[in-house]
């Protein structure tokens, strides 16, 4: 079943509440790239889908949210789901507001590959 731009709507918005309650400075944003060419690709075999992502996201929240607040602006991470290896490669990008320091994290991918690599700064496993 497709992904819409709805559901990753709302996906994003979810999470995003459960990062607020725990570290109300962080957000997660899907990409254009992420949205429109890649959630949908045929070559993730098999088709991924919004329960997969959203069981991905929730279990790297709960496993890896202490390493976000550490993030600093330019670095990048994996999320790298050892069950369905789904990768999403993500972009920190960080300001400051008022010595606040707010951060985006930007997915800009998302595939389905076992041996999946990715010019990042770290690799997080997501179990």
């Amino acid at each position: 079943m497709t992904i819409s731009q709805d559901d990753l709507n709302a996906l994003e918005s979810r999470l995003n509440g459960r990062l607020q309650a725990l570290c109300s400075n962080q957000s997660f944003t899907l990409s254009m790239h992420f949205r429109l060419d890649r959630v949908n690709d045929l070559r993730n075999s098999p088709p991924i889908t919004l329960e997969e992502l959203g069981g991905v996201f929730d279990r790297f929240i709960n496993q890896h949210s202490p390493v976000l607040i550490n993030l600093q602006h330019g670095e990048s991470f994996n999320i790298r789901c050892k069950r369905s290896h789904i990768n999403m490669p993500c972009a920190v990008e960080k300001r400051f507001v008022n010595s606040l320091a707010i951060q985006k994290n930007v997915v800009i991918t998302v595939m389905r590959k076992k041996e999946f690599k990715a010019a990042v700064t770290r690799d997080l496993e997501v179990v």
